[in-house]
């Protein structure tokens, strides 16, 4: 009887641990529970917009950096359950500097997923920011500042090896599966090459 008595008991404890589970895995936010997550200048000011799906967020904080490595949030803003479309307008901006935003998104649990950096910037520079001529630990970073972007990587003989169309943002490519030696990085903006770099890869 006392055996019966502690079978009964482990059976239950293992049906709560997994009821426990598959509620923790619903409540958790994912990067893929929020799409469209835009900035862009105007006026002076940056506009941030995003969708998103999740029934489970608490809240979004949007937040902003200068160097797009230290982040301070600029604004928190409550999920509203009856709504999928959020947006808010950054004033503060620096408008001679490179402005780098992200979009934090908190569970009901407190749980916290983070999307892409995107960037903007208010004045007439460089399409793209190339951090390095060398491609360090298999990364090739690229920051693109502009629009309607396309990247092309080629190799020797003028093979290709990477091609993408890219938004205002912070990229890093694995280039693991890269052969050492040089690459030519091309970018074109509306159809029209805007720059040209060589990279490294030892």
């Amino acid at each position: 009887m006392k055996k019966t008595g502690l079978v009964l008991a482990i059976f239950i404890l293992f049906i709560l641990s997994v009821i426990g589970n598959i509620a923790l895995a619903a409540g958790n936010p994912s990067s893929e529970n929020y799409f469209g997550f835009m900035a862009t200048a105007s006026n002076g000011s940056a506009v941030i917009t995003w969708t998103t799906d999740d029934v489970n967020t608490a809240h979004f904080v949007v937040e902003h950096s200068v160097d797009g490595t230290t982040f301070v949030g600029v604004c928190e803003i409550a999920a509203d359950k009856g709504s999928i479309n959020y947006s808010y307008i950054h004033a503060a901006a620096k408008f001679n500097a490179v402005n780098y935003y992200r979009l934090k998104q908190v569970n009901t649990n407190g749980v916290a997923v983070y999307s892409h950096v995107r960037v903007v910037r208010f004045d007439d520079g460089n399409t793209t920011e190339i951090k390095a001529t060398e491609i360090i630990r298999d990364v090739l970073e690229i920051t693109i500042l502009k629009a309607d972007v396309n990247v092309k990587v080629t190799g020797i003989g003028g093979k290709m090896i990477l091609k993408k169309k890219l938004h205002p943002g912070k990229y890093k490519f694995n280039t693991a599966a890269w052969d050492s030696g040089a690459y030519q990085l091309s970018v074109y903006r509306k159809g029209k090459l805007v720059d040209k770099k060589q990279v490294l890869k030892f």
